[in-house]
């Protein structure tokens, strides 16, 4: 136990986790939420009686291509409302106990543009039913004690926002906003424990959806959107001297528009910084673009890549090399993965490594991590 107690001061995720997902996390510790692969068990050996004892039921990660009218047969079957997530999270099916919740609606499979209305359903019964105690009591169980909740919408906000910030008992918990919420409502980026504002380039929640191919179609980046938050930023929030702007970059080509396209916009301006996340796939020649652009804005300090625990195309010492220009940072991404020390950035790194410079990289990860949560 002393060994594990000593290794917990060099493992940064169990101090500081700059990219986590509480609510979500909330779901699955209330067991409300289920993965797809779960639930079709369930149904296939017709074990219905653990679905049924429930209030609401929220089924993640299904693969496209279920996702039709034999499904909502299933879930309308049950009497309580029931809301599935696809694996690439563009699309929601619902059963009808779930559309009665949700005011008018024309159709039982919705797309992400709707994701608001479904927030609002599975969030109003959270706030009445779950205590979000369990969600911090197993932050601090792992010993964390600073979070960011990477995708924050209003709904998520206003969820964050009712809660008594005095019984967190040593846990905070800072914010990215929705860009769309960003552009809603543009003056809540002056409130204390928001960070930034996050966007999407791949489009997916899912790294098995990734953006692996060389075809811009797979861009989900909404340029129109994320120019008005530029422009927005230039000339309402120049007093801010840390905007962070967080774009979820999950494959090869999602790096290489964001080394291309993004980042020339993002160091342009004097105070935003740019979070690259879930970058375990990079290309070395789009990596050395992203220093050149560090270099010609004299931007050092100003990149953040936020790996998680998953492997990495590009070697981990050779990213560290480079700390010069860029921090590399490392976060659970829970509920996706555990807070646990089996995801310690020490394990990831694994026996290809001398113990020393495990700890060194370790060491300075965690400084790294705590200088994401400066305002």
């Amino acid at each position: 136990m002393a060994n594990q107690g000593q290794n917990r001061a060099y493992l940064p995720h169990l101090i500081t986790d700059p990219h986590s997902h509480p609510i979500l996390l909330l779901q699955k510790l209330s067991n409300i939420s289920i993965t797809y692969s779960t639930f079709h068990n369930l149904i296939k050996n017709s074990k219905l009686e653990y679905l049924q004892k429930r209030d609401i039921l929220v089924v993640t990660d299904i693969p496209n291509c279920n996702v039709n009218s034999e499904l909502i047969q299933i879930i309308n079957r049950f009497n309580f409302p029931i809301l599935v997530k696809s694996k690439d999270y563009h699309t929601f099916v619902i059963n009808d106990k779930f559309k009665d919740k949700c005011g008018v609606l024309d159709s039982m499979i919705l797309k992400e543009e709707l994701f608001s209305i479904i927030d609002r359903v599975v969030l109003d019964y959270l706030k009445e039913k779950v205590d979000f105690m369990i969600v911090i009591n197993e932050f601090l169980k792992n010993d964390i004690h600073k979070t960011i909740d990477a995708f924050t919408t209003e709904y998520f906000y206003n969820f964050y926002s009712s809660l008594n910030w005095q019984d967190f008992k040593g846990l905070e918990i800072f914010f990215l906003l929705d860009s769309k919420f960003f552009l809603s409502s543009p003056e809540v980026l002056r409130e204390n424990k928001v960070l930034g504002i996050k966007f999407f380039i791949d489009g997916t929640f899912s790294s098995s959806t990734a953006w692996e191919i060389a075809d811009k179609k797979n861009l989900f980046l909404d340029e129109k959107e994320f120019f008005e938050v530029l422009k927005l930023i230039g000339t309402k929030f120049t007093d801010l001297s840390y905007i962070y702007l967080a774009f979820h970059c999950v494959g090869k080509f999602a790096f290489k528009f964001l080394s291309k396209e993004i980042a020339t916009k993002v160091l342009s301006h004097k105070n935003t910084i740019l979070r690259v996340e879930h970058c375990c796939s990079i290309e070395k020649e789009d990596l050395m673009n992203l220093v050149e652009l560090i270099d010609t804005y004299k931007s050092y300090g100003r990149v953040f890549l936020v790996l998680n625990p998953e492997p990495i195309s590009y070697p981990i010492q050779e990213l560290y090399k480079l700390r010069k220009y860029f921090y590399v940072c490392y976060a659970s991404d829970t509920p996706i993965y555990s807070l646990d020390l089996k995801n310690s950035i020490i394990n990831i790194l694994g026996d290809n490594y001398e113990r020393e410079f495990k700890f060194k990289i370790a060491r300075d990860i965690f400084r790294f991590n705590k200088l994401l949560f400066r305002r």
